[in-house]
């Protein structure tokens, strides 16, 4: 299983020019490296946060990779869907998507992918559509997912999981929310028939093979892997899990 503490990746948040729309951005690598070219796709999860300036746009796309977005601050759209708080984003490999409007305080999304590819295919690159290749075209975006008053989460009493999409044991995308009072542990969904999963923390702290994963801290769980065990710290914890597709 790997895994990324927000604390160390952060460190490595770095202002940048996107090069599709002109806006400055930062972008944080948190798992895997991109590979070199745009039409390149390799085993091995890819994930980094992308945090935006107040009113900017990126382009319509896709990829040759599943992926999720998970929206974790300000606010913005993504095409005609709010984007608001806390929401997910699945969509199909080849499946286009956008644009990515942030609104007036700007918007954070962590981009999500079990495979690891190169910079997507804008729409209005020439020949861009040629590109497109099958695939069963599955967009879903998930918006106001509420988050815990904290005391009230760290005083949960039992552990909760709570399916936003799909569910455990389907063999397409599906999520779910984790939710654990104060040093509360839990064995999170098997990944076995999925295509990975990753897990996001969106409020409290994780404790994991001893260290302490804080807020927007990552797990990724492989297909083969056992279905990992978690432990709330002394607040609790609220936890995405992100589960892909069985590959096809």
């Amino acid at each position: 299983m790997e895994t990324a503490s927000s604390v160390g990746a952060l460190a490595g948040r770095k202002k940048l020019v996107n090069p599709n729309s002109g806006a400055p951005r930062w972008r944080t690598p948190f798992i895997g490296v991109p590979v070199r070219t745009d039409d390149e796709v390799r085993d091995g999860p890819l994930a980094f946060l992308i945090e935006m300036v107040p009113n900017s746009v990126l382009p319509p796309h896709f990829h040759p990779v599943d992926q999720y977005q998970v929206f974790v601050s300000g606010s913005g759209t993504l095409g005609k869907h709010p984007a608001n708080g806390i929401a997910i984003h699945y969509a199909d490999r080849h499946t286009a998507y956008g644009p990515i409007t942030a609104g007036p305080h700007g918007v954070a999304y962590f981009t999500l992918r079990a495979k690891t590819d190169g910079r997507g295919v804008f729409l209005s690159k020439p020949g861009a559509r040629e590109q497109l290749k099958p695939s069963k075209r599955r967009f879903h975006m998930i918006d106001g997912i509420v988050l815990a008053v904290p005391p009230v989460l760290a005083e949960l009493v039992e552990p909760v999981t709570e399916q936003l999409l799909g569910a455990e044991g389907e063999d397409g995308p599906a999520s779910f929310m984790l939710r654990m009072g104060a040093g509360a542990s839990m064995r999170g969904p098997a990944p076995s028939r999925s295509g990975g999963q990753y897990y996001l923390i969106v409020s409290g702290a994780l404790r994991h093979d001893g260290s302490d994963l804080p807020v927007w801290s990552l797990l990724f769980a492989a297909p083969g892997e056992p279905a990992p065990t978690l432990a709330a710290g002394p607040a609790g914890a609220e936890v995405l899990v992100l589960q892909f597709p069985v590959p096809s």
